[in-house]
């Protein structure tokens, strides 16, 4: 039996479950095969037990024997150290509940999802759905992280813009240097030649020289005091995202 096959029993038993809930009078019915009622729960609830099926299914997964051997003569398979009939119905008992698992976590997910999708919250940039507070706050994480290739736009635009800055200055700092250099071989060439009457009409010169050649910073945006505006506000977004994304996952429900 395909995995798809055995989820697809599940869900056949959840809408049969679900036709008989609503021919009952009252609207529901009890006892039936041990299905629960569709109820309505918190998305923190619903993550929580999201969280825990993860753990669960892998936990099952790994530790289910879904394949054993047996000798011919004998009545018992190896490694379970049981007989056939009795190995063959946990094994299949073992899939049934695993699929169930299954199917309860893509419910979950879905319900998820789609709340998140429809879900409004008012931040201080703009009117957005909880999906897309969620993807922004995780790519303002990842930027800070430095993952380039997964940060937002804005945190990618800044870097490079702090990126450009440092390397505009640590080029005036060489370039700069070159210069003073070059003004203290005309210092020396000029005293080597022993005519003190000419030297402030040389230093004059050569200060004139220093100051029409040193180099300085063209910066139209103000970098250095912009980026540390920008990474203040992105410190303060990602927390005013984390707190109503958490406040919003508090108070809304889904129907699962």
């Amino acid at each position: 039996m395909q995995v798809s096959e055995c989820i697809l029993k599940s869900m056949k038993r959840v809408k049969m479950r679900n036709r008989l809930i609503g021919s009952h009078p009252h609207g529901c019915i009890a006892g039936l095969k041990g299905e629960k009622m569709a109820v309505k729960i918190l998305i923190t609830q619903a993550l929580d037990e999201r969280d825990l099926l993860v753990k669960k299914i892998n936990n099952k997964i790994e530790k289910t024997s879904f394949a054993d051997i047996m000798k011919a003569k004998e009545e018992r398979v190896m490694d379970g150290r049981m007989e056939k009939n009795e190995y063959t119905d946990m094994v299949k008992s073992s899939y049934q509940q695993i699929c169930d698992l299954i199917l309860r976590f893509q419910r979950l997910d879905e319900a998820i999802l789609v709340s998140n999708a429809n879900t409004m919250i008012h931040t201080t940039i703009g009117e957005m759905s909880i999906s897309s507070a969620i993807s922004l706050r995780n790519k303002m994480k990842k930027g800070i992280e430095g993952k380039s290739e997964e940060m937002d736009f804005e945190t990618l635009l800044q870097k490079e813009l702090v990126r450009q800055y440092l390397c505009a200055i640590l080029k005036i700092k060489e370039e700069n240097k070159v210069i003073q250099e070059q003004a203290k071989s005309m210092r020396k060439s000029i005293s080597g030649k022993n005519i003190p009457e000419k030297d402030e009409k040389a230093e004059a010169l050569i200060m004139e020289y220093v100051k029409e050649n040193t180099v300085r910073i063209v910066d139209p945006l103000n970098i250095k005091e912009s980026a540390r505006e920008a990474e203040e506000k992105q410190k303060q977004l990602l927390k005013e995202l984390d707190r109503k994304i958490k406040f919003s996952n508090a108070t809304t429900y889904i129907e699962v």
